[in-house]
C-alpha cells in the first residue's frame, strides 16, 4: 500500500467517525506527518438534527483534501467539522529560509 492509500483511508475513517470538531494535518517537504483529531462533544440541549442524521459519503471530499495537499510543502490543513460534514478548510502555508536564498543577501 502506498503512504497516499494509507492518508486517505485513514482520513475517510476518521471523517466517518467525527460529528463535530476538527482534523489538522501537519506537512513537511509535501509529506503529512501527522494528524490531529479533535473532537467536540455537544451537550443534548444544543445538540442539532443534523448531527443525528447518517454520515455522508467521505470519499468525494477526501479527494479533493488530497489534492489541495499536493499544493503544501510546508504547513497545515485543518478540516472543520460539523454535523458530520466538511463545512471548512483551512491551510497555512510556510516558507522555509531556504527558499529565500539570493534575495538581498544570504536569506532573510
Amino acid at each position: 500500500m502506498r503512504p497516499e492509500e494509507g492518508l486517505q483511508e485513514l482520513l475517510q475513517q476518521v471523517l466517518q467517525e467525527l460529528s463535530f470538531g476538527s482534523v489538522i494535518l501537519t506537512l513537511q517537504d509535501g509529506r503529512v506527518l501527522q494528524v490531529e483529531k479533535r473532537e467536540v462533544f455537544r451537550l443534548p440541549y444544543a445538540a442539532s438534527k443534523s448531527a443525528a442524521a447518517a454520515s455522508p459519503d467521505t470519499a468525494p471530499v477526501v479527494k479533493r483534501i488530497l489534492a489541495a495537499l499536493g499544493t503544501l510543502a510546508y504547513g497545515r490543513m485543518e478540516l472543520k467539522v460539523q454535523g458530520g460534514k466538511v463545512t471548512q478548510v483551512e491551510t497555512t502555508a510556510k516558507l522555509r529560509g531556504s527558499d529565500w536564498q539570493g534575495m538581498d543577501g544570504d536569506g532573510i
